[in-house]
């Protein structure tokens, strides 16, 4: 190959330095020709970028027609590189950073696989830049999951509501499961009270015992007075009857009966009144029961009102309690938000059941007319202001006069006044369980129970109306 390669540069050589001896080369290379074969080769053809396999001997051929350097330069940018010489495929490797050392065949597979390789890299790249294309973007994805999430929802509230319609039917199957269902209350939180569900729209509900207009009064929250739930006893009064017996006419054989006047029943009024805690939890228990028609959530908040009042009854008089009872009842038929059935109100609580300490005098009687002193038992003054004196053997007990009404008498070793004694005389020190609310040693408490402002016995230091020490 070698040689024709050298014979064709040498014949080109000699027909640039002479024109005229160009018949003379031309037979001279047709002659030489000619004895490889007897026809002439064919002219050189304008090659195309992309190349095509060829077996050896039009290799051979093409490259005796084909300037070496053009070759080289097809072979760089060909993928078929069985038709090109082992320089063209050195420079084909150097570009695309491949080991040129080695044979022909060898440079030939390094290209080869190098290009699978590239095929491969362009298709995968070109199918991420699809996807990428049909990807969902986050505003796509976003609306897709909200409209999700309102398809779920108003499935859901079509069920509920057609559990609603089933549980309003006289199915009793429904109603077992609804009544189940209901029997299972939530825990209770003290949220029940600040936002209460809306009054019922029942109408025209007659409770017996409870006249219909407080049941309204009960049905619109406002306050109601508990004598005007007990019963009262009823006498006749400007009762007038009159009957006529009278035979028709047209029928001799019937007899008609024709009854004229009233019967007034009026009630009598001051007869029974909430005087003792017996009539107090009657009336509770009518007003109870019309609550649990009209606001069933208040059920658990009444409860422990009720308990609260029990205890009351245990520890103060009954008129100072049922004091509080009215008090509280009104001020949360006035302002729901802010008063709550299961809370200690402590103003009222401070106004009824804790008075504070302050002088009496006789011109003052009366001025309270629903409040009971506890040490005379009457009415229209507090015990802190009671003007009835103490006798002898008050006066040798009870030295003083404590802010809060007393609690029951305590049996045994302990009854004396658990706020007086003589351990109390032994220090000079102020006891801060007696001034923060009650003492449980009481006698046998080694902290003289007085005020820790003052020092002086008969109040607490929260209602002490000295000068409170600086600092």
């Amino acid at each position: 190959m070698k040689i024709f390669v050298f014979i064709n540069l040498t014949i080109l050589a000699l027909c640039l330095a002479d024109p005229s001896g160009s018949s003379s080369s031309d037979t001279s290379s047709s002659n030489s020709s000619g004895s490889s074969s007897d026809e002439e080769p064919p002219p050189p053809k304008k090659r195309a970028r992309t190349m095509r396999l060829v077996d050896e001997e039009s290799v051979l051929s093409d490259s005796q027609h084909e300037p070496q350097q053009d070759t080289r330069t097809d072979a760089i940018h060909s993928s078929s590189y069985q038709r090109f010489t082992k320089e063209a495929l050195q420079d084909a490797c150097k570009l695309r950073n491949i080991q040129t050392s080695g044979s022909r065949p060898t440079l030939i597979l390094r290209l080869e696989a190098f290009d699978r390789e590239q095929t491969i890299l362009n298709s995968n790249r070109q199918r991420q830049q699809e996807e990428n294309l049909h990807r969902e973007t986050p505003t796509a994805f976003a609306t897709r999951r909200r409209s999700r999430r309102n398809r779920r929802k108003s499935r859901r509230t079509r069920r509920h509501r057609r559990r609603r319609e089933n549980n309003n039917n006289n199915n009793p199957a429904q109603l077992r499961r609804h009544f189940v269902r209901s029997a299972e209350a939530p825990p209770y939180t003290f949220e029940a009270n600040l936002h209460p569900p809306p009054f019922s729209n029942r109408q025209n509900i007659a409770i017996p015992g409870i006249p219909q207009q407080q049941l309204d009064k009960i049905q619109k929250g406002e306050f109601v007075n508990f004598n005007l739930l007990l019963p009262q006893p009823a006498s006749a009064s400007n009762s007038t009857q009159s009957f006529t017996l009278s035979v028709s006419e047209d029928d001799p054989g019937s007899l008609s009966i024709s009854g004229t006047g009233d019967s007034n029943h009026r009630l009598s009024k001051g007869k029974v009144k909430v005087s003792n805690p017996q009539w107090w939890f009657l009336a509770w228990s009518l007003f109870f029961g019309a609550m649990m028609v009209f606001h069933e959530h208040l059920a658990p908040l009444l409860i422990r009102y009720q308990e609260r009042i029990c205890r009351f009854f245990t520890t103060y008089p009954f008129q100072c309690v049922a004091d509080y009872d009215v008090q509280f009842r009104r001020k949360l038929a006035v302002n729901p938000t802010e008063t709550f059935w299961d809370r200690i109100d402590l103003d009222i609580f401070s106004s009824t059941l804790r008075p504070q300490v302050g002088s009496f005098s006789s011109s003052q009687a009366g001025s309270f007319p629903d409040v009971t002193c506890y040490k005379c038992k009457k009415k229209g003054h507090y015990a802190t202001r009671c003007p009835n004196p103490l006798s002898s053997q008050d006066q040798t007990t009870s030295t003083f006069t404590q802010s809060r009404p007393p609690r029951p008498p305590i049996s045994g070793a302990n009854a004396q006044n658990p706020f007086q004694g003589s351990a109390h005389d032994a220090s000079t020190e102020a006891c801060p369980y007696f001034n923060s609310s009650f003492c449980r040693r009481g006698a046998t408490c080694r902290y003289a129970h007085k005020c820790s402002y003052c020092g002086r016995p008969g109040h607490l230091a929260h209602s002490c109306r000295a000068s409170r020490p600086s600092g």
